[in-house]
């Protein structure tokens, strides 16, 4: 009887390991297929309105390159003001110090705008919209370094989406 029931618990632990491991390989390939992505482009204008203010104007076209529908609910901006440098940022650029502090991936730019905007709008596997931003900012910048995202609507309680970042030269004429 307990040889019986030792064979019975071999069997059971057999097709059990199997069936976690094809779970496991499942969940791991559908997973992998499901993905969402979105390719973000910018194009981006400016034009001096006056000798105090530039309008930037931001056409962001928005591809669903994944496989499954993408859901837009919101688009976040930052412009950040790359040149003229600022007093500290200029003082360590003299010293040939890198601006990148340690453990950080980018420039610590001054932020001049940052702004959210409502969009819903629901992109199917393959489809792309373009949707129009736009913001001010003083005239005296030169450069500024434009930061979009977009959030994944598929779990809104993390920070997680897609982002963009380019660098422009702002129109000087008016």
């Amino acid at each position: 009887m307990k040889e019986k029931l030792k064979y019975w618990l071999e069997i059971t632990q057999g097709i059990l390991t199997c069936v976690a491991i094809i779970s496991g390989c499942w969940y791991f390939f559908y997973r992998g297929e499901i993905r969402s992505k979105l390719l973000l482009e910018q194009e981006i204008e400016s034009v001096r309105l006056n000798q105090q203010t530039t309008m930037v104007h931001i056409s962001l076209k928005m591809e669903n390159a994944g496989t499954t529908p993408v859901q837009i609910r919101q688009i976040r901006y930052r412009l950040l003001q790359v040149k003229p440098l600022v007093p500290e940022l200029n003082q360590q650029a003299q010293g040939n110090a890198n601006l990148v502090p340690g453990g950080q991936r980018w420039i610590p730019f001054p932020l001049i705008r940052d702004q959210e905007t409502q969009y819903d709008v629901l992109l199917m596997p393959g489809e792309s919209e373009t949707v129009t931003l736009e913001s001010t900012v003083p005239s005296f910048l030169e450069v500024t370094k434009v930061y979009i995202f977009v959030p994944n609507e598929e779990d809104p309680s993390k920070e997680i989406g897609w982002r963009s970042t380019s660098i422009h030269f702002l129109n000087q004429e008016s």
